[in-house]
């Protein structure tokens, strides 16, 4: 084969890099670890595991709706219709006293400030232009410090190296 063998391609995430967002944070500590539904089947881990299904809706009504659902351990509140801090502010309030007296984690897309100050939720979601923004806001010290949960979307491997760079 020659000095250079293409082996194959990685099957896990530690044969990737990882990019170093901010060396600059403050915090040692890191965020809540999560299991996936299958792998918690078979760990001896104490980390809560994502439900099996993950909605993902855009209004307080489905959630009132889907807490009620059998199966639904995880719901992600996710709306683009509005930029009125108060407006975001609210429904995530009310989405999550929904979700806390169901016994269901409340996950947050995007908005992170309003997600913190409404107390309650589980988790933040982001995509990886709001997580640049977050990362510049200094806002993974202070999502870290609300002992919140943290995904990032990823469609592609330099996405999933940025991710994994995120402590």
């Amino acid at each position: 084969p020659g000095p250079v063998v293409h082996t194959g391609f990685p099957d896990s995430y530690k044969n990737f890099p990882t990019i170093e967002l901010s060396a600059s944070s403050t915090s040692m500590s890191s965020f809540p670890a999560m299991q996936s539904y299958h792998s918690a089947k078979s760990s001896s881990s104490s980390a809560p595991a994502l439900g099996r299904i993950l909605p993902i809706v855009d209004t307080v009504e489905w959630i009132e709706q889907l807490v009620s659902t059998p199966g639904i351990e995880d719901v992600q509140l996710r709306f683009k219709d509005t930029t009125n801090y108060d407006v975001i502010l609210d429904r995530i309030k009310r989405s999550s006293a929904l979700c806390q007296s169901a016994g269901v984690r409340l996950w947050i897309n995007d908005y992170w400030k309003a997600a913190i100050e409404a107390g309650g939720c589980f988790g933040i979601h982001l995509g990886q232009e709001d997580l640049a923004s977050c990362v510049d806001a200094g806002g993974l010290d202070l999502i870290r410090d609300a002992g919140l949960a943290f995904g990032v979307s990823t469609h592609s491997y330099s996405e999933l190296c940025a991710a994994l760079g995120v402590r």
